[in-house]
């Protein structure tokens, strides 16, 4: 048995300690004996393997930690078949403030329907953020590129609050992007023409490069 008794450097509380080994051919284990000025000896029994060298323990932990945080990224790797569509599904929502040629102000938003109660799919919501504005929640949202090229957007209006409400927003509108098909030309400028309630004109909202570049992405996915 090998014996391990620990003693004080001085005689002091506060001292390091020095440790005398004394052993036998007998096993393994070895023992601890703490010596502190005024205190009794403790005995603290450890194993011969816990008597590791402190930077071999740290290679192995560090190995370990590698081993663990490289399995950890490989499996947040999207597959590789996953299409970029897919990928988007968790994307966050992509805002933009627009103007008509009036003034009037309009928040635009893409982004892919969360509710598993409602089909799943790209929406193109509108917001109008000037007071009085009614948007039509019957009429499809239609959509030109000035080159001849046109698409219908169906309304989903309905989505925009639960089931078993019935009086939607009036100033905000919901639309299916999947009905952009084909996709659009990321270098046209989109047009947007909203509908517009209670027999009002309807509203053309010119879209910059970056929702248009965005719309046409998110169609070449469908």
């Amino acid at each position: 048995m090998l014996l391990l008794i620990s003693m004080p450097a001085r005689a002091s509380p506060f001292c390091a300690y020095r440790q005398i080994c004394i052993g036998s051919r007998g096993p393994k284990p070895l023992q601890t004996m703490a010596f502190s000025s005024g205190r009794e000896p403790r005995l603290h029994a450890v194993g011969a393997a816990a008597v590791v060298p402190g930077r071999r323990l740290a290679r192995l932990l560090g190995a370990a930690l590698a081993v663990v945080m490289f399995t950890a990224g490989v499996s947040l790797l999207p597959g590789p078949g996953m299409a970029e569509g897919q990928a988007m599904a968790g994307a966050s929502p992509q805002r933009w403030t627009l103007s008509d040629a009036s003034g009037q102000r309009w928040g635009l938003v893409l982004f892919e329907q969360p509710d598993d109660a409602d089909p799943a799919g790209p929406r193109l919501r509108l917001n109008a953020l000037t007071p009085g504005l009614r948007i039509d929640h019957l009429r499809p949202l239609q959509i030109d590129d000035g080159a001849g090229q046109q698409w219908q957007l169906p309304n989903r209006s309905e989505e925009l609050v639960a089931a078993e409400e019935t009086a939607l927003p009036q100033g905000a509108a919901q639309f299916d992007a999947a009905g952009l098909v084909p996709a659009p030309s990321d270098l046209r400028p989109l047009r947007l023409l909203v509908p517009v309630a209670n027999g009002g004109a309807d509203v053309a909202l010119m879209l910059g490069a970056d929702p248009t570049k965005q719309l046409a992405r998110r169609a070449a996915d469908l």
